[in-house]
């Protein structure tokens, strides 16, 4: 079943949604305030979901008037001299209050003690196409409405109160002339505002790619979708690039011509990178985006800190270099054929090497063995003499005594350590 248009399934109609049922009171013990909900019905209004998203807010002390445009000015007029609500609420016909929406909104209003809370709007018509908030939307130049899941105390709006024929508020005007100490914005969804024209397109924003190895499956991969999602929701442009159309399990590839190529064509202003090991175990690709532009690496599990291992538990080889004495060869991402693993990373620099054995190199600046100060409670060095590496390899020599990058000495290298120049070999490193 697809979910509907505006993202949240089963709204308003449908289980009701999981969570704790309210609590009695607020927490100092005040009852929960009243509400009146007013909404001017068009004929051709959606009214029915309206109708039903309110019903579904678990919040007793509300009344929903739902009024003709021909008196509703009128019976608007008189509920704003009415005592018995504390707060009021114009909902569109067409609209939807979010789940928990009015809970939300009265906490904060008590809590705050404010004369207005708004809460995010969603923006969808087929489909999700934004979220703001009042000014978000003021800023927008009055190409939409500012209004909708705001809560106003009816005390505080007399003076503000600038009603339209049908008695409906202007509540971009009404939010505006409060001052900022006596408002407030709470952080999630209060409302789902139907869109009855296009979005204007945003007057600002980032130019993003959203790298990943083989696209957003897995856990991993729907976290970096849903990153991507949010920042389109804040009016970022958002590119979807993959290093690879397979899974390559243990194939150390780490040159991707065409997805370079992509990234460099549409010249973006950030480049978000996050799970890559479903496509390569080295960091080469991110350092050669990195010298081009800004490059945020998502750390979705522990991979880019230790070359293979997404949650290495346990085992501190990384510390001082892995070698076939890896004790989770088959685990996902899986080692190459005989066990040797391969990496590129902020405490190792190492390149493949499957008949002479793992070429790793761990960099002494972040080796928690040699620096006190980085060790985690409990941290046990690996005892020197349990170097278990193929019968022809030796022991990582130290950075002083290797060929370093004339570009940048490794050891005073970034989070992400810098590859080697395109096309070129990097320095012999063989443990």
């Amino acid at each position: 079943m697809s979910p509907p248009p505006h993202g949240v399934a089963g709204w308003p109609y449908g289980r009701s949604p999981p969570g704790p049922a309210r609590p009695r009171s607020l927490p100092d013990g005040r009852p929960w305030p009243r509400i009146r909900i007013i909404t001017v019905a068009h004929a051709d209004a959606a009214l029915a979901g309206t109708v039903a998203s309110v019903l579904r807010q678990d919040y007793p002390e509300f009344r929903h008037d739902v009024l003709a445009p021909t008196t509703g000015r009128a019976a608007v007029e008189r509920i704003l001299t009415d005592p018995g609500p504390v707060h009021l609420l114009w909902l569109a016909a067409g609209d939807l209050l979010a789940p928990g929406a009015l809970i939300a909104l009265a906490l904060e209003a008590s809590l705050a003690e404010v004369d207005a809370v708004a809460g995010l709007r969603v923006l969808f018509d087929h489909a999700v196409r934004g979220l703001d908030g009042p000014d978000r939307a003021a800023e927008a130049g009055g190409r939409r409405s500012a209004g909708g899941g705001i809560l106003w105390r009816r005390d505080g709006l007399a003076d503000h109160a600038v009603l339209d024929a049908d008695g409906m508020l202007n509540e971009g005007a009404a939010w505006s002339t409060i001052s900022e100490d006596r408002r407030s914005l709470i952080g999630r969804p209060a409302l789902l505002h139907r869109l009855l024209s296009d979005l204007p397109p945003p007057a600002s924003g980032l130019s993003i790619v959203s790298l990943t190895g083989t696209g957003t499956q897995g856990g991993a991969g729907v976290a970096q979708r849903r990153l991507a999602e949010a920042l389109t929701l804040a009016g970022h442009r958002i590119a979807e690039v993959t290093l690879s159309g397979r899974p390559e399990a243990a194939e150390w590839r780490d040159i991707f011509p065409p997805a370079e190529a992509a990234i460099a064509a549409t010249a973006p202003d950030l480049v978000l990178a996050g799970n890559l090991h479903g496509a390569t175990r080295s960091l080469d690709v991110v350092g050669r985006l990195a010298r081009r532009g800004r490059v945020g690496l998502v750390l979705h599990d522990l991979f880019p800190l230790t070359g293979r291992c997404a949650h290495p538990r346990a085992c501190g080889r990384a510390a001082i270099g892995c070698d076939a004495a890896c004790p989770t060869p088959d685990e996902y991402p899986q080692l190459a054929p005989g066990g040797s693993p391969a990496c590129t990373t902020a405490n190792a620099r190492c390149s493949p090497a499957p008949r002479s054995g793992p070429k790793c190199d761990p960099r002494p600046d972040l080796r928690p063995d040699l620096r006190p100060d980085l060790r985690l409670p409990g941290f046990s060095p690996i005892p020197t003499g349990r170097w278990r590496g193929p019968a022809n390899s030796r022991r990582p020599a130290p950075w002083s005594s290797r060929s370093a990058s004339p570009s940048r000495p490794p050891s005073s290298g970034p989070a992400i350590a810098p590859a080697c120049a395109a096309g070129s070999a990097c320095p012999p490193m063989t443990c």
